[in-house]
């Protein structure tokens, strides 16, 4: 094949590579900042850590189950275990939004209305 031809071929995967690569970096420094955080806030942090990690891969399930790497039954324990980590988070959700120092005029936040 050409080179051009080639690389139109292989685009799509290329594509998916970047973006879960990209996923998979933001996760490690995340997971850095939380295991170097003071551990005052560091419950909290591991919370919303695994809250990320959860809705990143139900966000990418169907990559996980068409490419073998998870079955159903996997996936829907991540989306549960991801509906647990919102209920845990909920009753710390406005002081950590409050935590980022934005107004809520610029969030356009019910909660502040």
């Amino acid at each position: 094949e050409s080179k051009e031809r080639a690389w139109n071929g292989v685009t799509v995967e290329m594509n998916r590579a970047a973006r879960v690569y990209a996923r998979l970096f933001i996760a490690r420094c995340f997971h850095h900042q939380v295991s170097t955080s003071p551990p005052s806030v560091r419950p909290v942090l591991t919370d919303l850590l695994l809250l990320f990690l959860h809705y990143e891969c139900v966000d990418m399930t169907h990559h996980l189950l068409q490419d073998g790497y998870c079955t159903r039954e996997q996936t829907e324990f991540l989306k549960q275990e991801m509906y647990a980590d919102l209920a845990k988070i909920r009753p710390n959700a406005v002081a950590l939004v409050d935590a980022f120092d934005h107004s809520d005029r610029l969030l356009n936040s019910v909660l502040g209305r």
